[in-house]
């Protein structure tokens, strides 16, 4: 939210080259061949006092960290993430628990990585120019209940389903859209490429930039609104545990009323004119149905009042009866 640098924990022993972030956890991947998943909440304590260190360090693999994707579960126990290696391997991993989960070997050293949003597969290229697909719960599941051998088990990558042109090189990132069906590669001569993966067929130029593309993210088709901004931005001040943050409302607290709404609108509201006019197109059937009901509540009326004058007519003879008597 500040856009300043908070904290900087001794972590990696040589340079970082990718992250990963959940709304909980950091995940660093480093040439030192290590992954580190850090506490945000930790990351950013402002008491000096607390010392920064990784929840968990992620190091089987044997040569520089390429790649990290990472699902969004908040459950502990499928909390996965995968990383990449120059070492020609993925891991899938459950990182809060540190745990390796599987190994997926490749021909040639995977170097971008990303997740589907169901977290069933990950999709990988490599130095080769080959895009592979890992099916995770497929027929042979990599891991869980339903896979067939050790977790310590390495497994051989299936065939790649695509390549990318040579003239493109290798895909340096890659991105999937929200359901799963559309994959974007961007590389070093400047193209973003398009894969179908419902019909895997070859892909299609999207674009031609005149740098490496880095980075390819899509935007959500429902983002989330934010109810809040920052009124003013203040630098933290490290030595102290206090910090204040001034945040103003973006609308009103309450929800609006029928009455505001009319004052606030240019002419009659629509949906007040559509319910006048669904009010007015009725079909006359409903007006005959009443006048039948309101018949049959005066004849049940009319039955009732006799009733009452007879048991008045039969009461008064009764008193009469009982006084000539007496």
């Amino acid at each position: 939210m500040i856009g300043r640098q908070v904290t900087t924990p001794p972590c990696h022993v040589q340079a970082v080259n990718c992250i990963a972030v959940t709304p909980y956890h950091l995940l660093t991947g480093s040439d030192d061949s290590n992954v580190h998943v850090w506490s945000l909440a930790r990351l950013l304590e402002l008491d000096l006092t607390i010392e920064h260190e990784p929840q968990e360090t992620l190091s089987n693999h044997r040569a520089a960290i390429t790649a990290i994707v990472v699902s969004q579960s908040v459950n502990r126990d499928t909390n996965i993430c995968i990383s990449a290696s120059k070492d020609k391997s993925c891991v899938i991993w459950n990182y809060q628990l540190g745990t390796p989960l599987r190994t997926v070997l490749f021909s040639s050293a995977p170097i971008s990585l990303v997740l589907d949003p169901c977290a069933r597969a990950f999709y990988a290229s490599t130095e080769d120019r080959s895009l592979h697909a890992i099916e995770m719960f497929g027929d042979n599941a990599l891991f869980g209940p339903q896979s067939g051998g050790e977790d310590s088990t390495a497994v051989q990558a299936s065939a790649a389903f695509g390549a990318a042109p040579q003239e493109a090189g290798p895909a340096t990132c890659l991105g999937l859209n929200y359901d799963g069906t559309i994959l974007l590669s961007g590389h070093p001569q400047g193209q973003v490429r398009r894969w179908d993966l419902s019909s895997r067929t070859d892909s299609i130029e999207l674009a031609s930039l005149n740098a490496n593309i880095s980075n390819i993210n899509f935007v959500s088709p429902l983002p989330s609104p934010k109810p809040t901004r920052p009124a003013a931005i203040v630098k933290p001040f490290l030595g102290s545990r206090s910090y204040e943050f001034t945040s103003q409302l973006a609308s009103d607290i309450v929800n609006e009323t029928r009455f505001s709404k009319l004052l606030n609108s240019s002419g009659l509201p629509q949906d007040m004119l559509e319910q006048a006019i669904t009010a007015f197109q009725e079909p006359a059937g409903n007006v005959a149905g009443d006048a039948e009901l309101q018949k049959e509540n005066e004849e049940l009326w009319e039955i009732i009042n006799e009733q009452r004058a007879l048991q008045k007519k039969t009461l008064e003879r009764y008193v009469e009866a009982t006084t000539t008597k007496v």
